[in-house]
């Protein structure tokens, strides 16, 4: 009895909770009595029920403990315990729940652990293997040096056939390549067991390097945006436990608190990056490869880069995380129904169409949206490519379209706009589970309410790009100055403009029709000022490198940080008084935590599975993804023409002369290295080349020094004549990843021409050689 929860203070603060003691409850033991009664152990249960007090509807909960043999009621009736003074009840709607203090593993949480497993013992056998490479790495350079003796392939020394080795002090080595080879057994699966390696993995989402053509300050800006909803959410989830809900009303009623109430402008953020970074991807390919896209594939990535990782958490969410705690607050059954029911459609990512009831992860709104955005995407990115006035006229269309529908459906239906309303509302609860509630459902979860930050994204990326290729120079102190002006004064007033205003219903719908479209404005501006390199100190704070690391984990934290809130706010044992202090330190707490679990998810789980569909489609379309990067279509009588002509050149070798021979060979030097400078710049002139390519070209070949440059690098990557010619040794590829990999800083020459700015670029070249009818293509080249 003493565990029951009894009347508290604060009763007219809003403090409605009255929990009781859980743990006094619980730890509860009756002993038998006879065989009919006793032996039981105290359970908590939260009896509800609705006060009508004038025209509000009050929700009170009160903790009681009852033996465990007790069960729960979805409707008691109060009439037959009221006083006799008292006619009819002020309480509707009561309801006992009991909650079980321990919870059994279910199958499906069974089943769940093991597929966990599973991934843990990959990462363990992946580790282990790059451990004994590196061990046998480490141990073969420490036999190699011993002595000081000059470096020694140990595959090829046999120091039988090599005494000097042996007389200059270093051991007989025999069966070295023991010490630099996997077995043959373990060789062949190396590279699948490695995708799931924790050490590589961990290398790689730590690393932060800047690559080139990275463009840091996004990592900057998806690591603050996330940061925004994770401070948003501890406010938001947290709220629900405060002791006295009065006391919290001044204190957040105040201008710098407007960040919190619209925070939702982060996801925002998110819509307008993921469409940049789509559309800026695929037009810097496609400015390579003439558009050409594997349609079926650029699905196929998509789909196999969101949904394993996101189905994993769905799963530990359904069946592992309602046994991860207890207390009043955990009312979570053994398995969530709305997973386990309607799963389904998140795998198919449409459950941002359905009631939020029973939903399944019910943030996971946000993923669906994207990949709705997603399979629209190449409507607006082949229409930019192919007829840019086009692309710009269906991206203005969307985004009218958008507004137009938002304003619509907010004036019909009298909705709120943003949460600062529930200050000045009359009926603060009526506001929140009435207006507010009903816009959640209409328009803040819809595609048609959140794709104009996607196309403003999807607009932004195709300019950026068309203003690299053409050059254009940086932009004057006017222009920025007014940017900057327009991009904060519009991202403030959607920020704070609300505070403590009395809207009208029209007003209400043009500011929902109109807000995000111009934040997202504002955040553009913030994207193209730090791309073009004049974003100034704001570019310096979002391009840190720490954010490079951070930014990769930023999908895992998103899918997991509620959960890792939930956790924290379900195990209270009571309520708890209001204080920003407690809310930051919650906030600083739920962010380490969140990133921490979301490094082990993509360490485990996420980055193995990126991994893993990069190697099947190196196996598998190698060769069709090689041919689509250069535009070459081997159909089977090429194919056959040219392995015709090797063998001709073999067996027709004696019979070619010894000058045919010597201007073959005199001839072919002219193709390679820096002695094919005029044949190159004479081809792309006579191939209609614009004047960049070649003034590029000539610029590539005036910085052939100091060695290690970029310069010496695209000529070190080019292809030379190789050995075997005459063996039918007819294609010389040079270094693929070596050209690519090259950038040429942009200079002004003395005409005043702009020459650089450009990555390598991988180019075949090739030739006829007529010797006795033997026809062969000769080799592959690069160019800027």
């Amino acid at each position: 009895i003493d565990s029951f929860g009894k009347p508290e203070t604060g009763l007219l603060q809003g403090n409605l909770n009255w929990l009781g003691d859980f743990k006094e409850c619980t730890d509860v033991y009756a002993p038998p009595f006879n065989d009919t009664i006793g032996d039981f152990h105290g359970q908590y249960c939260t009896l509800t029920a609705t006060a009508r007090l004038g025209n509000l509807s009050l929700p009170i909960s009160i903790g009681t403990c009852l033996p465990d043999s007790c069960h729960s009621y979805e409707q008691l009736n109060k009439h037959t315990a009221l006083p006799q003074n008292i006619k009819e009840s002020i309480f509707t709607d009561i309801k006992l729940t009991c909650l079980p203090q321990f919870q059994n593993l279910t199958a499906a949480a069974i089943c769940v652990i093991v597929l966990i497993s599973i991934f843990i013992v990959l990462a363990l056998i992946g580790s282990l293997i790059t451990i004994y490479e590196n061990f046998a790495i480490k141990g073969t350079s420490k036999l190699v040096t011993l002595n000081n003796t000059k470096s020694i392939n140990l595959n090829e020394v046999d120091t039988k056939k090599n005494p000097t080795y042996a007389e200059n002090g270093v051991p007989e080595l025999k069966n070295s390549t023991t010490f630099t080879k996997l077995p043959a057994s373990i060789e062949c699966v190396q590279p699948f067991f490695n995708c799931f390696c924790i050490i590589t993995n961990g290398t790689k989402l730590l690393d932060t390097t800047e690559s080139e053509g990275q463009l840091p300050c996004l990592h900057g800006i998806r690591f603050l945006s996330l940061s925004w909803v994770i401070i948003c959410h501890t406010y938001g989830f947290g709220i629900v436990y405060v002791r006295s809900v009065k006391e919290v009303l001044p204190m957040v009623d105040n201008y710098p608190f407007q960040i919190i109430f619209n925070g939702f402008y982060a996801v925002d953020s998110f819509f307008l990056l993921s469409g940049f970074l789509l559309a800026y991807i695929f037009f810097e390919a496609a400015s390579k490869n003439d558009g050409k896209v594997p349609w079926l594939y650029f699905y196929i990535h998509r789909y196999i880069r969101l949904t394993p990782v996101y189905m994993i958490v769905i799963g530990f969410w359904a069946t592992l995380y309602p046994l991860m705690g207890s207390g009043p607050f955990w009312t979570m059954p053994q398995t969530d129904p709305g997973c386990i029911n309607n799963w389904w459609r998140n795998v198919l990512y449409i459950n941002n169409f359905y009631d939020k009831t029973d939903l399944c992860l019910g943030w996971s709104w946000y993923l669906a949206n994207d990949m709705q955005f997603f399979v629209i995407s190449p409507l607006f990115l082949i229409a930019l490519w192919r007829w840019p006035k086009v692309g710009y006229s269906i991206l203005g269309c969307f985004m009218t379209a958008s507004t137009i529908v938002i304003f619509v459906i907010s004036y019909q239906n009298k909705l709120a706009a943003g949460l600062e309303g529930i200050l000045v509302a009359d009926n603060p609860l009526e506001y929140m589970n009435g207006t507010w509630l009903e816009y959640f459902r209409l328009i803040y979860e819809k595609p048609y309410g959140r794709i104009s930050p996607y196309v403003i994204g999807i607009g932004l990326a195709y300019y950026l790009c068309k203003r690299k290729q053409n050059n254009s120079g940086e932009n004057s102190l006017i222009t920025l100055s007014l940017g900057w002006l327009i991009a904060s004064s519009i991202t403030l007033t959607c920020t704070f403009s609300l505070y403590h205003r009395h809207l009208s219903n029209l007003e209400n719908s043009i500011y929902n029709a109109f807000n995000r479209t111009c934040f997202s404005l504002g955040l553009a501006w913030v994207m193209y000022v730090c791309i073009t390199g004049q974003g100034g100190i704001v570019n310096r704070i979002l391009s840190i490198k720490l954010f490079i690391s951070l930014s990769r984990l930023t999908y895992c934290a998103y899918l997991i940080h509620p959960i890792v809130m939930y956790i924290y706010y379900f195990s209270l044992k009571s309520l708890f008084d209001f204080s920003h202090l407690k809310f930051v330190i919650l906030y600083f707490g739920f962010l380490v935590l969140s990133y921490s679990a979301a490094f082990i998810t993509s360490l485990l789980f996420e980055s193995p599975i990126i991994r893993l569909d990069k190697l099947v489609r190196k196996k598998l379309i190698y060769s069709e993804s090689v041919s689509q990067i250069f535009h070459e279509k081997y159909d089977m009588i090429k194919v056959v023409h040219d392995a015709s002509a090797r063998i001709s050149l073999v067996k027709k070798l004696n019979e070619i002369s010894d000058s045919e021979i010597r201007s073959l060979i005199d001839e072919l030097d002219s193709f390679s290295g820096e002695n094919s400078s005029p044949l190159l710049t004479e081809i792309l002139t006579k191939n209609d080349s614009s004047d960049k390519c070649v003034d590029d070209l000539h610029y590539t070949f005036e910085n052939l020094l100091p060695v290690g440059g970029w310069g010496a690098k695209m000529l070190d990557s080019y292809a030379k004549p190789e050995r075997g010619i005459f063996q039918g040794n007819l294609r010389w590829l040079g270094d693929f990843n070596e050209c690519v990999g090259v950038y040429a800083p942009r200079k002004t020459t003395e005409s005043n021409k702009t020459v650089g700015d450009f990555h390598g670029q991988y180019c075949t070249l090739t030739v006829t050689v007529n010797i006795e009818n033997i026809v062969s293509n000769i080799l592959s080249l690069y160019s800027p």
